[in-house]
């Protein structure tokens, strides 16, 4: 930083203000520097030299100051010191965006959740790691946007996260809220029984990453559109909620999960599937009557059974788009068929499925416009067995070691092909006219030695 910062008395805009240990301004110098506004981030606050420096930078008087940042590079400082450092450091209450990261105190100062702050909009608390209990967050008004990350040491969220006022709706704004990395976090009380929904109204994206001992069931918020539940593993899902205007779902890793009840879902277009090693079947509840008109894209990753995609027969046919990802278990399709009315269909590292190609039907997808096979060692003497549809614009095959030859004839109908893509298909030494003298702009060929030998003239080809 530059030596006398406080004389610029009229500077307006000051976006990274790092204190250094020895040499550079000191944090009080900025208490001269009443007409700040913007952005401000604050750095390597473990260099305070004293509270009292910290009291003269006046941060509560700055009313022009919309977004601030509190960083500190590591977590050496005391608890206390710490918490000391934190609370000289209030702003004023226009403040609308505040993010604190590596807060080493064990409990925060009274005005992080003071409902005095009342246009705050977005908050960050993140790498706190000494930090047992969370701010009363859920009493700022206009709070729409909440992530908490990296906290070792707490283990219960409950009344506290709520705050104190019992007159006023818990987190009555909030839309997004994520948490990530809470290695210790077991349980989320929901004070009130059933009166849960009360504290969400407007929570319409939860994301909860690697909370892998938090257990019990989440909210129960009818306005949730997004869920992410990723490394869970003890997490109780769906529960007894039901989400009415879910339309993302995405699970990784739930060891607890055995079936999902898509019927609980009635809004759902996409639903993520990873590593949820013991899922065995998704279902619709007996005489719900509920059908799945907007699911369009289901992706399915490893470790899912063949036997759980053989479930899917309910909502299947109404899929616009596939991708069955690293499912080495999965050995066909379910007994309808691909649908017909399939926009987009991946696989990727999944040889037994490949190897049963033939029963893909891929000629009767007439509204198939991309389509990418990769990575399978599968013996692929001929590809493909059947006509190719002519809808058919995009076409990858990719890492596919024992693919000998494309069947011309399969691309005799195709005649909106406009990009085709061969990377490291190393056995195959050419490609047939029919393929070249479709309408095709954008040829890719990576790591095959024969085309590259071929086809280095082609006009188009990157090689």
């Amino acid at each position: 930083m530059p030596p006398q910062m406080c004389n610029l008395k009229q500077l307006q805009k000051l976006t990274d203000f790092v204190l250094s240990v020895h040499t550079g301004p000191s944090i009080k110098e900025l208490g001269d520097l009443r007409y700040l506004g913007g952005e401000l981030r604050i750095s390597w606050l473990e260099n305070v030299d004293s509270v009292e420096d910290v009291l003269k930078a006046n941060l509560r008087e700055k009313a022009n100051l919309n977004e601030l940042s509190l960083t500190w590079r590591r977590d050496s400082t005391g608890s206390r010191r710490g918490r000391e450092v934190l609370d000289a450091l209030q702003p004023h209450t226009n403040l609308k965006k505040l993010s604190i990261y590596r807060y080493a105190g064990s409990f925060f100062p009274k005005w992080v959740g003071d409902a005095s702050f009342s246009n705050i909009v977005l908050l960050n608390l993140i790498g706190c790691k000494y930090c047992l209990l969370l701010p009363p967050v859920g009493q700022l008004p206009s709070l729409r946007e909440l992530c908490v990350q990296d906290f070792d040491g707490l283990e219960t969220v409950g009344a506290e996260f709520c705050g104190s006022n019992s007159s006023v709706i818990p987190f009555q704004s909030l839309e997004i809220l994520s948490f990530h990395e809470m290695s210790k976090w077991s349980e989320w009380l929901f004070i009130g029984g059933d009166k849960e929904v009360a504290y969400f109204p407007r929570l319409k994206q939860l994301c909860l990453f690697c909370c892998s001992n938090l257990t019990g069931s989440l909210p129960d918020c009818d306005s949730i559109e997004t869920l992410r539940l990723n490394w869970c593993a003890k997490l109780e899902f769906p529960g007894s909620c039901r989400y009415a205007n879910l339309r993302t779902l995405e699970i990784t890793a739930c060891d607890t999960l055995t079936s999902l009840p898509l019927d609980y879902f009635p809004m759902l277009k996409e639903l993520v599937l990873r590593y949820c090693q013991k899922l065995e079947s998704l279902t619709f509840s007996e005489g719900s009557g509920t059908v799945l008109h907007y699911l369009s894209l289901l992706r399915v990753f490893a470790r899912i059974s063949g036997r759980c995609l053989n479930t899917c027969t309910g909502f299947f046919h109404l899929l616009l788009f596939w991708k069955c990802l690293e499912c080495p278990n999965v050995e066909s399709l379910p007994e309808a068929g691909l649908p017909r009315d399939l926009d987009t269909l991946v696989i990727f590292k999944c040889r037994k499925l490949i190897v049963e190609r033939r029963n893909w039907y891929l000629h009767g997808l007439n509204a198939l416009r991309s389509l990418c096979i990769a990575h399978s060692d599968a013996v692929l003497d001929s590809f493909p067995e059947v006509f190719l549809p002519m809808s058919l614009t995009s076409l990858k095959l990719l890492n596919l070691s024992n693919l000998r030859s494309l069947n011309g004839s399969a691309f005799q109908h195709v005649s909106s092909l406009v990009t085709l893509s061969v990377s490291h298909c190393k056995k195959l030494q050419f490609l047939p006219d029919e393929v070249l003298c479709t309408s095709l702009c954008t040829l890719i060929i990576k790591e095959c030695p024969f085309l590259e030998h071929r086809y280095r003239r082609w006009e188009g080809v990157p090689i």
